[in-house]
């Protein structure tokens, strides 16, 4: 009797299951994309209500495996209510809320999970799709105001403190 390793095809899937229109997406195995969330209108997952920021959300599926990451560092995005900061692969399913709105991920990806996402494959599907545009990655960076500062823009900005 022969003995069959193979792994079943990876998959992905998101829904909106409340807070905003019903929506849903299916991530195909080698078919890389990176998807915004967020109320800019421009956004892949434009979910409209005014407690969601332009960009709350980054879903990265790299054709074999979901991860998350809240790029701004907003704080108000959560992961299993765990807070999301860094890159998160979604193994199984989860619940993904921020203000009212929650989105339910789920993921078939294969053993063993890598420690960070394949960006290259992205990169890749992008030049693949267009070979004449460059892409171009900036760092984000998290600065903090002293108050000192702070007070000096609300008072030219005519915003009182």
């Amino acid at each position: 009797m022969a003995v069959v390793s193979e792994q079943p095809p990876s998959w992905a899937r998101i829904h909106v299951v409340r807070g905003a229109a019903p929506q849903r997406i299916l991530l195909r195995r080698g078919e890389p994309i990176w998807l915004v969330v967020g109320s800019d209108p421009a956004a892949q997952l434009c979910i409209a209500d005014g407690a969601v920021a332009p960009r709350q959300l980054d879903v990265l599926w790299d054709g074999e495996h979901l991860w998350l990451e809240d790029k701004l560092r907003l704080g108000r995005t959560f992961v299993n209510g765990q807070l999301l900061n860094e890159w998160v692969l979604v193994l199984g399913d989860v619940l993904v809320s921020f203000g009212g709105v929650r989105l339910w991920m789920a993921a078939s990806t294969p053993m063993p999970a890598p420690a960070a996402p394949d960006f290259a494959a992205i990169e890749r599907s992008r030049r693949g799709s267009d070979e004449h545009s460059e892409v171009r990655r900036s760092p984000t960076i998290r600065l903090t105001m002293t108050p000192e500062l702070e007070a000096l823009l609300n008072e030219a900005s005519g915003l009182l403190p």
